[in-house]
């Protein structure tokens, strides 16, 4: 279900211009996640498992396109001066998580835990060293929740410089 709902988010999104766009430009590192030997790499030198819906993440990134374009996220975490080899891991609270998201103008992080099967998503600043203390939530349902707002035309979209319900 959770596959589907990201594939249908996928279809939708793609036809906006902004969207497409940044699906035309994903980080070299973003599109390494989408293959096998990508992940099985980076698996292997951060010594941890990405878990299932991660994964699904990474093969329809329409949904972190519109993390980027609407909930100014940083993504794609390209600037190098800040993010030398993206993803960033966290250890919060104890365990590794990897981060999605960063917000720039407040240093938060967005990250998913690693090594489950059901990851939780954690918000935090890395610099502090731990997540803040919400209640946890299955990364599954918060971004399901996104995707389903999406897909019946709730959450809004850029598009070409202007707020437009999706269609």
């Amino acid at each position: 279900m959770f596959a589907d709902l990201l594939e249908q988010v996928q279809q939708l999104l793609s036809r906006q211009p902004r969207v497409a766009d940044l699906l035309s430009h994903l980080p070299p590192w973003f599109r390494k996640l989408q293959t096998s030997e990508g992940v099985r790499e980076w698996e292997e030198r951060h010594g941890v498992i990405l878990p299932q819906p991660l994964l699904l993440y990474f093969a329809y990134p329409a949904a972190a396109c519109w993390l980027q374009l609407e909930a100014d996220t940083n993504t794609f975490m390209d600037d190098p001066k800040w993010f030398p080899d993206p993803p960033p891991l966290v250890h919060w609270p104890g365990r590794p998580c990897l981060v999605i998201g960063h917000f720039d103008h407040s240093a938060t992080e967005i990250a998913v835990e690693l090594n489950v099967v059901e990851p939780q998503v954690f918000w935090g600043c890395d610099p502090h060293g731990k997540a803040f203390d919400l209640p946890p939530e299955r990364f599954t349902s918060w971004l399901g929740r996104i995707a389903r707002e999406i897909v019946d035309g709730q959450a809004r979209i850029p598009a070409r410089g202007a707020q437009s319900q999706v269609k």
